[in-house]
């Protein structure tokens, strides 16, 4: 016979069945389906608005309960809170981390900046505060639900420094919309990993020389007749006095190289969307595998 039966199957249905057991008790869990999880951003939070965002959510929340006596934190008290916080550290481990009593600071799917208690080691590098280093988004095409562009520019809007690549990187061969659990699948397999990591790289290199391939610059002969200063602060068709080849241009030579790299990230995605399919009776094993 069980003591309890908790009903719903998200973080806080499954997390209170979890210390139910923990404590002893003969637990049920009544959900349908598998709720909404796969929906979330993926971390823990407390008390991340108060209205403002809170930094740190354990040093004001007696002052929230105080003034918000119909609020779930106000049923449970503040220490209940603490001890399910502390439950929820324990039993997730090192899947999610803590940040000394702060919120994380973390960019959402959307460019929006969310405060999270516990966050995924995975994530934390990305904690959007003040000076920041520049943030490079990597989409993927065939994602169609992780939009890099709207994101790097929704971070830029909240003064962190960030840009988007889109890449080509099908899961699996010939899907143009693939789902999250696809990717996931793939990301598992060690090769597929380093080929994702070193077609970023090279992507971002490859913006980086566009950019450098665009930039010029003025060669001056220091013994000349034209004056730089003229030069400089003449308008378009204007005349200016001095003597033709003083001032040159100089571009810069980048454009093979570019087409080199454009060529080794093409062989990473030939490469790295192949796919081997394994028939087993009553059952279908679809995984990706890099070819050489």
């Amino acid at each position: 016979m069980n003591d309890v039966v908790v009903v719903g199957g998200g973080i806080a249905g499954l997390l209170s069945a979890a210390r139910l057991v923990a404590q002893g008790a003969k637990v049920t869990l009544v959900t349908f389906g598998v709720g909404g999880l796969q929906l979330s951003h993926g971390g823990f939070d407390v008390l991340g608005y108060a209205p403002e965002r809170v930094d740190r959510p354990f040093d004001v929340l007696d002052d929230f309960i105080a003034a918000n006596p119909e609020h779930p934190y106000a049923v449970l008290g503040a220490d209940a809170v603490r001890l399910g916080t502390d439950f929820a550290s324990e039993f997730f481990g090192d899947r999610l981390v803590g940040n000394d009593g702060r919120n994380w600071l973390l960019p959402t799917a959307v460019g929006a900046l969310r405060p999270t208690y516990l966050a995924s080691p995975t994530m934390v590098n990305a904690e959007a505060r003040a000076g920041h280093d520049p943030v490079v988004v990597v989409g993927l095409q065939q994602l169609k639900d992780f939009q890099a562009e709207l994101i790097a520019g929704n971070l830029v809007k909240q003064q962190i420094p960030a840009r988007a690549i889109v890449l080509d990187l099908p899961a699996r061969t010939h899907e143009a919309d693939a789902s999250g659990l696809t990717y996931a699948r793939a990301m598992d397999r060690a090769d597929y990993r380093a080929d994702f990591a070193g077609l970023s790289t090279l992507s971002e290199a490859q913006i980086k020389g566009a950019v450098l391939a665009s930039e010029f610059r003025w060669l001056v002969n220091p013994a000349g007749m034209t004056k730089v200063e003229d030069f400089e602060n003449s308008e378009n068709g204007g005349a200016l006095p001095g003597q033709e080849g003083d001032i040159s241009l100089v571009a810069n030579s980048k454009p093979g190289d570019l087409q080199v790299g454009g060529a080794v990230v093409q062989d990473y995605i030939q490469r790295i969307s192949a796919v081997v399919v394994v028939q087993r009776v009553g059952k279908e094993f679809v995984g990706t595998r890099s070819v050489t």
